[in-house]
């Protein structure tokens, strides 16, 4: 997961991300784990990637 450079942390569903008008067509790469109020983390879920609307 070291790749993957920036991280956000969602207290609700859904997590909105906001890109640039200049990364509209871009790649983006993104991968999620539960992570408790105790700070007890998941696993990471594979890689997912999606184009920027």
């Amino acid at each position: 997961m070291s790749d993957l450079l920036h991280s956000d942390f969602a207290t609700k569903n859904p997590l909105e991300l906001t890109f640039e008008e200049d990364q509209r067509g871009k790649k983006v790469f993104f991968a999620a784990r539960w992570e408790t109020g105790a700070m007890k983390k998941g696993k990471w879920s594979d890689i997912f990637s999606a184009i920027i609307p």
